[in-house]
């Protein structure tokens, strides 16, 4: 990112005038334009239905490696970066056929060590403080069931084997009385199970230790650390409200010094490239919008520190409209592998396009359009190819 050569930014004491177009300078000569163009980004992210469940999906999908450091904080893992993650059906239903109850987690993955080694994961993701540890383990348990006997389930010998994956929860407003672990223990003909799914809060998160563990993933959410409380001491106090901008401006620079290190060896190498930091800036725009609609000047002064590190290269912005015209596609499958298999074997089969459909409990129309941008695999439908057809590297299409 070029900054103005006569402007130097100093993280804990940040200007109150800041670059709010797209454009790598500021035009100080229309004010009152760089003012329409941020009531214009507030109107378009206020619009925003579910910014915080958006925004966990949009990482979960498009920014999967940053789930990693994640797992190696919660689980104790040593995961270095570079392992293959898949994104599981988080759709399960339970029952019979013709009563069958819906249930959609949040994000369940799976991640392939060096060493082959596979290990199954569902993260859950919780916004609202209120929420009691019971609740959120009632929702970790029928969750991780309905995964186990979807995923792993099978029959040998006449012993039916079921595997449960490793389960979290990732508290954005954690409450007083939020514990640092759930306990699930299950009473058994055959004796006592109990095994712990550990509980991560976004407010035991500074910015050097989100940096210091590669978080990024909780970058879009930096501003749920403060409550009601906090954004209105902010509205109110100069100090408090600049003192908040300097963390949001740190995070931005900070975000930028990584990729320029990244040649260096930097552990983060792996982990951000442009477009993963322009993604990160922008769910943060759209969920510091939602989070301080009720502080105005919050708000402005948080949006125009963010959106002055967003800015649009011209592959960039082809890749973007690409996106845009592949949403359907997106909203559908969301970047699943494991329902893009399902379809690839259904069209192995010569399955038409309305059963798959319904087997899916798809539209019809977002199947179609999958249909078409993978039929020149046919008939083999290779799985691999297909997603990459659909979803090319992000990496390569800004390189290109």
């Amino acid at each position: 990112m070029k900054e103005e050569k006569d402007k130097k930014i100093i993280h804990k004491q940040p200007s109150r005038e800041y670059v709010i177009s797209s454009a790598p300078a500021h035009n100080s000569d229309c004010p009152d334009k760089d003012e329409q163009n941020l009531q214009a980004i507030l109107k378009q992210l206020e619009s925003h239905a579910a910014p915080y469940d958006d925004a966990f999906r949009t990482e979960k999908t498009q920014l999967t490696r940053l789930l990693l450091p994640v797992l190696n904080e919660a689980f104790k893992e040593h995961y270095d970066g570079t392992e293959e993650i898949k994104i599981l059906d988080d759709r399960h239903f339970v029952g019979i056929a013709t009563e069958r109850e819906k249930l959609e987690s949040d994000g369940s993955l799976s991640v392939t060590s060096h060493d082959g080694k596979v290990k199954e994961y569902l993260v859950e993701c919780e916004s609202s403080e209120s929420v009691n540890d019971y609740t959120v383990a009632i929702r970790l348990f029928r969750y991780s069931q309905a995964i186990a006997i979807d995923q792993n389930a099978f029959m040998e010998e006449n012993i039916l084997h079921v595997k449960f994956p490793d389960a979290m929860v990732l508290y954005l407003r954690a409450g007083e009385n939020h514990k640092d672990t759930v306990t699930f223990q299950i009473e058994t003909p055959g004796g006592i199970i109990s095994y712990d799914a550990p509980i991560m809060k976004l407010a035991d998160y500074d910015v050097d230790t989100i940096f210091e563990k590669d978080l990024y993933f909780l970058i879009p959410f930096y501003i749920l650390k403060k409550k009601g409380k906090d954004l209105d001491k902010c509205e109110k106090d100069p100090e408090s409200l600049k003192k908040l901008l300097g963390e949001l401006e740190e995070i931005r620079e900070r975000l930028n010094h990584v990729l320029k290190e990244a040649g260096n060896n930097h552990k983060g190498k792996n982990l951000l490239t442009s477009y993963t930091v322009r993604v990160l800036l922008e769910l943060m725009q759209s969920v510091t919008a939602k989070a301080a609609k009720n502080y105005p000047t919050v708000q402005m002064e948080a949006i125009k520190v963010v959106t002055r590190g967003i800015f649009i290269t011209d592959t960039m912005r082809e890749m973007m409209d690409a996106k845009a015209e592949g949403k359907a596609i997106g909203e559908a499958i969301g970047k699943d592998k494991n329902t893009l298999s399902l379809i690839c074997k259904k069209l192995r089969k010569l399955q038409s396009v309305e059963m798959i459909a319904e087997a899916l409990e798809e539209d019809v129309a977002v199947i179609q359009k999958i249909c078409n941008k993978i039929a020149p695999l046919a008939p083999d439908y290779d799985e691999e190819k297909a997603y990459e057809l659909l979803h090319p590297s992000d990496e390569e299409a800004i390189s290109a």
